[in-house]
């Protein structure tokens, strides 16, 4: 009787890894469709969108903006904060994804230029502008959840690529 319950407890723990293993692959291609989809949506353009081939990394290669305004520079904090934003609308808020690389870029170029928030405090900015990018992703979720799906057959999506999807 033990041993079968050692077994059912066995099986339970690696069911369980396998479903949260599937879980966290997906979380990164919504994260990354995330990323995509808002920096299309504010009229930006990417290089491409690419995701480990085991799925448990990926990135978005941005398009070198010169002489970013204050507004460019909003728009790339949205685009930072577009991958958590898309798992916390897939997976429920907040969604263990902290996205610590892009909230470390976010912090580093708030840092860099304190301007971007004048007027109001950097909590008071941060809320306004995720509320604003959570609005944006829940809205056009169709278009997320496309594209994470095109980057479970396809590793790298050029921005051309991606386009036909958001068409």
């Amino acid at each position: 009787m033990l041993y079968a319950a050692v077994c059912l407890i066995a099986i339970y723990t690696l069911r369980s890894i396998i479903v949260n293993s599937r879980r966290n692959k997906y979380a990164v291609l919504i994260h990354e469709a995330g990323h995509a989809v808002i920096t299309h949506l504010l009229g930006k353009e990417f290089c491409e969108i690419r995701v480990s081939n085991d799925r448990l990394t990926g990135e978005v290669e941005g398009c070198e903006v010169e002489n970013p305004t204050a507004e460019d520079h909003k728009d790339i904090i949205r685009i930072y904060m577009a991958g958590t934003v898309a798992c916390d609308v897939a997976f429920g808020n907040p969604y263990k994804d902290k996205g610590f690389d892009d909230m470390t870029s976010i912090e580093t170029l708030l840092l860099s230029h304190p301007e971007i928030y004048a007027g109001v405090s950097k909590e008071q900015f941060l809320y306004t502008l995720r509320h604003e990018t959570y609005q944006l992703v829940k809205t056009n979720f169709d278009m997320v959840k496309t594209l994470a799906n095109s980057l479970k057959t396809k590793n790298v999506l050029s921005y051309a690529e991606a386009s036909n999807i958001f068409s």
